[in-house]
């Protein structure tokens, strides 16, 4: 069982390095979320002024001091976006080599029927959580700012349940009864 401990700590270790920037992008990207939606309302609140005053020489260089500082946020969006979204399909990917991985140990190592069926058990939710998280974050992928920060706390607590049901997947496995052990 000691390659077991080793391929589980060598799992371990390719989801931590992938994740470490995770939080940063993951704030990064609130914040620039933050940041166009509050240009939004500065533009929309100045065309409210300039309509109730109705002042047709009213000047535009205020205009567009605020649609190039909007433009500017949304493309800082844009790019905080992107890097969150790749972080967490970089790490999605590195822990989507694992069920495969366990798959092949289960059939390697002589378990009894009970201890393989619990760990096809955990591999079964394993799956489906890989599933489930990878749908968020192409969700992710096309959030408007005004949607970032949802769909970013969605994705991130599927990161959440997605890394416990690894955890889980790696326990039963290195649980499982075996056929060449005394019981």
């Amino acid at each position: 069982m000691s390659h077991l401990f080793r391929f589980r700590n060598l799992a371990l270790a390719l989801g931590i390095v992938a994740g470490q920037g995770c939080n940063n992008a993951a704030r990064d990207a609130d914040k620039a979320a933050d940041r166009v939606i509050d240009k939004q309302k500065d533009l929309t609140r100045k065309d409210d002024r300039d309509l109730a005053i109705a002042d047709k020489k009213s000047s535009t260089s205020g205009d567009s001091a605020a649609s190039q500082e909007l433009a500017d946020a949304t493309a800082a969006f844009d790019a905080r976006r992107r890097i969150r979204v790749t972080t967490l399909r970089t790490q999605h990917a590195v822990i989507a080599t694992q069920p495969m991985l366990i798959s092949t140990m289960v059939e390697a190592f002589p378990l009894t029927d009970r201890g393989r069926a619990d760990v096809n058990e955990k591999l079964t939710i394993f799956q489906m959580r890989l599933d489930e998280t990878g749908n968020l974050i192409q969700g992710l992928q096309a959030a408007s700012p005004q949607d970032f920060k949802d769909r970013n706390d969605a994705a991130s607590d599927a990161m959440n349940r997605l890394d416990d049901a690894r955890k889980d997947a790696w326990k039963a496995l290195e649980d499982a009864p075996r056929t060449d052990r005394s019981s």
